[in-house]
């Protein structure tokens, strides 16, 4: 069954799908706090559309709207910001301190992306990448706190995917904003015997005792749900938590014995992944599981290689 676009998962939190490459691959979230609102992530500059859409419908005037935090700048995450405050003039954007000054130049990004993906890929997937004021940004220290209508939502800085990355936690809802921080869970791994969670070391950063400590971290909080990008809603499962922790811990060890090509890698990485899964997978999913497997193994195998060549500089 596809996936709703626009989804209430209670708590006063809304899932908005980004539309990001497909359906169910990565979201964004609208949290009210009293007479207030707040963008979680913002998906690209294509998903503007769908945040306009939805506050329409809900009869919540722009003038609400009061922060847009992405949880890090990679452009899945953080694409939509500039387009997001251009239209909302109002909002202020919050980030982690580091990645507050590629959101307000974001050029630096925009060409890494180009030199990885070519100008017309790029486009057709970020859309205009547009800086933000410098004035209309703050940045979030870790454990640091702030207000959405009489709601308190609490910074955590969490390293591991990249360091510049942080989680959002709502003591309302008892949940997690994890980012890329619980890896991914796209509806098709909601499995009969539970979710199966990946772990996504796409970036150049990826350091798996800080995975480890920002998991501790998460845990240490006590949590009933998270809310991935990707994707959605998953309620905290000890097993999950084990499942993810197991795959980030083997993983430097799969790259030790397979070396840094890539391709090698990500073949190393497609098996592993499914040894873990197989059996738990009905017949009618496996074509659309093994789909999304191989395109994460590939990315997930670029962040690994380059993690692998880190260390024994």
């Amino acid at each position: 069954m596809p996936t709703p676009a626009v989804q209430r998962l209670g708590h006063d939190i809304q899932c908005l799908d980004a539309d990001y490459m497909a359906p169910g691959l990565a979201c964004f979230y609208l949290i009210r706090g009293g007479d207030e609102y707040a963008v979680i992530e913002t998906g690209t500059a294509y998903s503007l559309g769908r945040l306009q859409e939805c506050l329409r419908e809900e009869g919540i005037d722009a003038a609400r709207l009061r922060y847009v935090v992405p949880t890090h700048a990679h452009l899945d995450h953080a694409g939509g910001a500039g387009a997001i405050m251009a239209a909302f003039p109002e909002a202020t954007l919050l980030a982690h301190p580091s990645a507050a000054r590629h959101l307000i130049d974001p050029s630096r990004l925009v060409a890494s992306s180009i030199e990885v993906y070519g100008e017309r890929a790029f486009a057709r997937l970020y859309g205009e990448i547009r800086p933000i004021p410098a004035e209309r940004v703050l940045t979030l220290e870790d454990r640091q706190q702030f207000e959405l209508g009489g709601r308190v939502l609490e910074a955590r800085h969490t390293r591991g995917h990249a360091n510049h990355h942080l989680c959002l936690w709502d003591a309302a809802s008892r949940g997690w904003f994890t980012g890329d921080m619980f890896g991914v869970c796209y509806p098709e791994f909601r499995l009969p015997d539970g979710p199966f969670v990946m772990p996504s070391t796409t970036p150049t950063q990826f350091d798996p005792e800080a995975f480890i400590e920002s998991l501790d971290l998460l845990a240490s909080y006590g949590p009933r749900r998270l809310y991935l990008t990707h994707f959605g809603e998953l309620g905290w499962e000890q097993k999950a938590r084990e499942l993810l922790q197991q795959q980030v811990m083997h993983y430097p060890e799969l790259a030790r014995q397979v070396g840094t090509d890539v391709e090698a890698l990500s073949e190393a990485l497609v098996e592993y992944t499914w040894a873990q899964l197989a059996a738990r997978v009905p017949d009618d999913q496996r074509p659309s599981i093994a789909e999304r497997i191989a395109a994460d193994m590939g990315l997930n195998a670029q962040g690994l290689s380059i993690w692998l060549r880190r260390q024994a500089a």
